[in-house]
Protein backbone atom coordinates (compact mmCIF):
# COMPACT_ATOMS: atom_id res chain seq x y z
CA UNK A 1 0.00 0.00 0.00
CA UNK A 2 1.51 3.37 -1.02
CA UNK A 3 2.15 5.94 1.69
CA UNK A 4 1.82 9.69 1.28
CA UNK A 5 4.36 10.80 -1.31
CA UNK A 6 4.09 14.56 -1.58
CA UNK A 7 4.11 16.11 -5.05
CA UNK A 8 4.52 19.90 -5.29
CA UNK A 9 1.13 21.36 -6.12
CA UNK A 10 2.60 23.65 -8.77
CA UNK A 11 4.04 20.57 -10.51
CA UNK A 12 0.55 19.06 -10.74
CA UNK A 13 -0.90 22.32 -12.00
CA UNK A 14 1.72 22.48 -14.73
CA UNK A 15 0.95 18.87 -15.63
CA UNK A 16 -2.76 19.70 -16.01
CA UNK A 17 -1.85 22.70 -18.13
CA UNK A 18 0.51 20.71 -20.35
CA UNK A 19 -1.90 17.79 -20.90
CA UNK A 20 -4.97 19.94 -21.49
CA UNK A 21 -7.25 17.15 -20.24
CA UNK A 22 -7.84 15.13 -17.07
CA UNK A 23 -9.20 11.66 -17.94
CA UNK A 24 -11.95 10.70 -15.48
CA UNK A 25 -12.91 7.04 -15.24
CA UNK A 26 -15.02 4.77 -13.06
CA UNK A 27 -15.85 1.08 -13.30
CA UNK A 28 -16.83 -1.77 -11.03
CA UNK A 29 -14.00 -4.00 -12.26
CA UNK A 30 -10.51 -3.18 -11.01
CA UNK A 31 -8.78 -4.90 -13.93
CA UNK A 32 -10.66 -2.64 -16.33
CA UNK A 33 -9.64 0.44 -14.31
CA UNK A 34 -6.00 -0.62 -14.33
CA UNK A 35 -6.10 -1.27 -18.06
CA UNK A 36 -7.57 2.18 -18.69
CA UNK A 37 -4.95 3.78 -16.44
CA UNK A 38 -2.14 2.26 -18.49
CA UNK A 39 -3.88 2.99 -21.78
CA UNK A 40 -4.30 6.69 -20.99
CA UNK A 41 -0.64 6.83 -20.01
CA UNK A 42 0.45 5.17 -23.25
CA UNK A 43 -1.59 7.72 -25.20
CA UNK A 44 0.13 10.64 -23.50
CA UNK A 45 -1.87 11.52 -20.37
CA UNK A 46 0.06 12.16 -17.18
CA UNK A 47 -2.93 12.54 -14.89
CA UNK A 48 -5.76 10.15 -14.10
CA UNK A 49 -8.86 10.73 -11.98
CA UNK A 50 -10.32 7.72 -10.21
CA UNK A 51 -13.98 8.18 -9.24
CA UNK A 52 -14.98 7.67 -5.61
CA UNK A 53 -17.96 5.41 -4.90
CA UNK A 54 -19.76 4.86 -1.60
CA UNK A 55 -18.42 1.34 -1.30
CA UNK A 56 -15.47 0.37 0.88
CA UNK A 57 -13.98 -1.83 -1.85
CA UNK A 58 -13.22 1.28 -3.91
CA UNK A 59 -10.62 2.29 -1.34
CA UNK A 60 -8.93 -1.03 -2.06
CA UNK A 61 -9.34 -0.38 -5.78
CA UNK A 62 -7.64 2.99 -5.49
CA UNK A 63 -4.77 1.51 -3.50
CA UNK A 64 -4.09 -0.76 -6.48
CA UNK A 65 -4.40 2.16 -8.89
CA UNK A 66 -1.90 4.23 -6.88
CA UNK A 67 0.46 1.26 -6.71
CA UNK A 68 0.22 0.70 -10.49
CA UNK A 69 0.87 4.41 -11.13
CA UNK A 70 4.24 4.10 -9.41
CA UNK A 71 5.38 2.02 -12.38
CA UNK A 72 4.33 4.80 -14.79
CA UNK A 73 6.96 7.57 -14.55
CA UNK A 74 5.38 11.02 -14.31
CA UNK A 75 1.82 9.77 -13.81
CA UNK A 76 -0.22 11.55 -11.12
CA UNK A 77 -3.42 9.92 -9.86
CA UNK A 78 -6.19 11.58 -7.91
CA UNK A 79 -9.77 10.96 -6.84
CA UNK A 80 -12.96 12.71 -7.91
CA UNK A 81 -16.50 13.02 -6.58
CA UNK A 82 -15.15 13.00 -3.02
CA UNK A 83 -17.93 14.10 -0.67
CA UNK A 84 -16.32 14.61 2.73
CA UNK A 85 -12.98 15.29 4.40
CA UNK A 86 -12.76 11.82 5.95
CA UNK A 87 -12.85 10.13 2.55
CA UNK A 88 -10.36 12.70 1.24
CA UNK A 89 -7.93 11.83 4.02
CA UNK A 90 -8.26 8.10 3.32
CA UNK A 91 -7.51 8.56 -0.37
CA UNK A 92 -4.57 10.87 0.29
CA UNK A 93 -3.10 8.29 2.65
CA UNK A 94 -3.39 5.75 -0.17
CA UNK A 95 -1.51 7.98 -2.59
CA UNK A 96 -3.98 10.46 -4.12
CA UNK A 97 -2.14 13.56 -5.40
CA UNK A 98 -5.30 15.57 -5.98
CA UNK A 99 -8.87 15.53 -4.66
CA UNK A 100 -11.85 16.76 -6.68
CA UNK A 101 -15.15 17.53 -4.96
CA UNK A 102 -18.50 18.51 -6.56
CA UNK A 103 -18.88 21.35 -4.05
CA UNK A 104 -17.00 23.56 -1.60
CA UNK A 105 -16.10 21.74 1.62
CA UNK A 106 -13.78 23.79 3.88
CA UNK A 107 -12.74 20.79 6.02
CA UNK A 108 -11.74 18.92 2.86
CA UNK A 109 -9.59 21.86 1.85
CA UNK A 110 -7.92 21.77 5.27
CA UNK A 111 -7.10 18.07 4.91
CA UNK A 112 -5.65 18.57 1.43
CA UNK A 113 -3.54 21.53 2.52
CA UNK A 114 -2.27 19.63 5.55
CA UNK A 115 -0.98 16.80 3.35
CA UNK A 116 0.05 18.97 0.39
CA UNK A 117 -2.54 17.35 -1.90
CA UNK A 118 -4.11 19.58 -4.55
CA UNK A 119 -7.71 20.45 -3.64
CA UNK A 120 -10.07 21.05 -6.58
CA UNK A 121 -13.54 22.08 -5.35
CA UNK A 122 -16.58 22.37 -7.60
CA UNK A 123 -17.89 25.88 -8.31
CA UNK A 124 -20.82 27.20 -10.32
CA UNK A 125 -20.88 30.90 -9.45
CA UNK A 126 -18.56 33.86 -8.93
CA UNK A 127 -19.29 33.62 -5.20
CA UNK A 128 -18.12 29.99 -5.19
CA UNK A 129 -14.89 30.83 -7.00
CA UNK A 130 -14.18 33.73 -4.65
CA UNK A 131 -14.85 31.53 -1.62
CA UNK A 132 -12.66 28.74 -3.02
CA UNK A 133 -9.82 31.24 -3.36
CA UNK A 134 -10.34 32.44 0.23
CA UNK A 135 -10.19 28.81 1.40
CA UNK A 136 -6.82 28.37 -0.27
CA UNK A 137 -7.82 26.55 -3.47
CA UNK A 138 -5.48 27.15 -6.39
CA UNK A 139 -7.79 25.42 -8.87
CA UNK A 140 -11.55 24.94 -9.11
CA UNK A 141 -13.65 22.82 -11.43
CA UNK A 142 -16.60 24.52 -13.11
CA UNK A 143 -19.73 22.40 -12.70
CA UNK A 144 -21.54 21.96 -14.96
CA UNK A 145 -19.22 23.42 -17.53
CA UNK A 146 -21.74 23.29 -20.37
CA UNK A 147 -24.26 25.33 -18.38
CA UNK A 148 -21.75 27.95 -17.22
CA UNK A 149 -20.10 28.11 -20.63
CA UNK A 150 -16.74 29.55 -21.74
CA UNK A 151 -18.05 33.04 -20.97
CA UNK A 152 -18.10 32.22 -17.27
CA UNK A 153 -14.46 31.12 -17.38
CA UNK A 154 -13.47 34.26 -19.29
CA UNK A 155 -15.21 36.54 -16.78
CA UNK A 156 -13.72 34.72 -13.80
CA UNK A 157 -10.21 34.94 -15.23
CA UNK A 158 -10.67 38.71 -15.42
CA UNK A 159 -12.20 38.99 -11.95
CA UNK A 160 -10.21 36.35 -10.03
CA UNK A 161 -7.19 35.54 -12.22
CA UNK A 162 -5.28 33.82 -9.40
CA UNK A 163 -7.37 30.63 -9.52
CA UNK A 164 -7.18 28.11 -12.37
CA UNK A 165 -10.50 26.90 -13.79
CA UNK A 166 -11.29 23.45 -15.19
CA UNK A 167 -14.65 23.03 -16.98
CA UNK A 168 -16.31 19.66 -16.49
CA UNK A 169 -19.52 17.68 -17.10
CA UNK A 170 -21.34 17.43 -20.39
CA UNK A 171 -18.46 18.52 -22.64
CA UNK A 172 -18.46 16.28 -25.68
CA UNK A 173 -15.83 15.38 -28.23
CA UNK A 174 -18.22 15.81 -31.15
CA UNK A 175 -18.88 19.48 -30.31
CA UNK A 176 -15.20 20.32 -30.83
CA UNK A 177 -15.44 23.39 -28.57
CA UNK A 178 -12.06 22.96 -26.89
CA UNK A 179 -10.46 25.94 -28.58
CA UNK A 180 -13.23 28.14 -27.19
CA UNK A 181 -12.66 26.81 -23.67
CA UNK A 182 -8.89 27.31 -23.82
CA UNK A 183 -9.21 30.72 -25.45
CA UNK A 184 -11.43 31.71 -22.50
CA UNK A 185 -8.60 30.82 -20.12
CA UNK A 186 -9.38 27.26 -18.99
CA UNK A 187 -6.44 25.45 -17.41
CA UNK A 188 -7.57 22.12 -18.85
CA UNK A 189 -10.76 20.10 -19.29
CA UNK A 190 -12.07 17.13 -17.32
CA UNK A 191 -13.46 14.44 -19.63
CA UNK A 192 -15.19 11.26 -18.53
CA UNK A 193 -17.72 9.43 -20.66
CA UNK A 194 -16.83 11.63 -23.64
CA UNK A 195 -13.50 9.76 -23.66
CA UNK A 196 -14.65 6.42 -22.31
CA UNK A 197 -17.86 5.54 -24.12
CA UNK A 198 -19.79 2.89 -22.20
CA UNK A 199 -20.47 0.82 -25.31
CA UNK A 200 -16.77 0.70 -26.18
CA UNK A 201 -15.82 -0.31 -22.64
CA UNK A 202 -18.60 -2.92 -22.56
CA UNK A 203 -17.23 -4.81 -25.58
CA UNK A 204 -13.60 -4.15 -24.54
CA UNK A 205 -12.68 -2.61 -27.86
CA UNK A 206 -9.32 -1.42 -26.59
CA UNK A 207 -7.93 -0.57 -30.00
CA UNK A 208 -10.86 1.76 -30.73
CA UNK A 209 -10.50 3.34 -27.31
CA UNK A 210 -6.76 3.83 -27.80
CA UNK A 211 -7.41 5.50 -31.16
CA UNK A 212 -9.94 7.87 -29.54
CA UNK A 213 -7.64 8.76 -26.65
CA UNK A 214 -4.62 9.36 -28.85
CA UNK A 215 -6.67 11.50 -31.23
CA UNK A 216 -8.14 13.63 -28.43
CA UNK A 217 -4.85 14.15 -26.62
CA UNK A 218 -3.08 15.03 -29.87
CA UNK A 219 -5.78 17.51 -30.88
CA UNK A 220 -5.61 19.15 -27.44
CA UNK A 221 -1.90 19.72 -27.92
CA UNK A 222 -2.40 21.15 -31.40
CA UNK A 223 -5.07 23.59 -30.20
CA UNK A 224 -2.97 24.74 -27.26
CA UNK A 225 0.10 25.19 -29.47
CA UNK A 226 -1.87 27.39 -31.88
CA UNK A 227 -3.25 29.50 -29.03
CA UNK A 228 0.23 29.96 -27.57
CA UNK A 229 1.34 31.49 -30.87
CA UNK A 230 -1.54 33.99 -30.67
CA UNK A 231 -1.37 34.76 -26.96
CA UNK A 232 1.78 33.23 -25.35
CA UNK A 233 0.61 34.03 -21.80
CA UNK A 234 -2.81 32.41 -22.10
CA UNK A 235 -1.78 28.77 -21.51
Amino acid sequence: MPGIISTPRNELIQCFRADGVIPVFQHNDIQTILRILKLTYRCGARTFEFVHQRDSRFLNFFALVAEAAQDLPGMHVGVGTVLDHKAAKQYIRLGAKFIVSPFLHPAMGDVCHEHNALWIPGCNSQHDVAQAKELGAEIATVLPGTLAGPGFVRNMKKTIPEIGLIPSCGIRISENSWETWFDAGSLCIRLGEALFAKEVIAIRDWSKLESTLFSVFYEMQQIKAQLRKKVPSIL
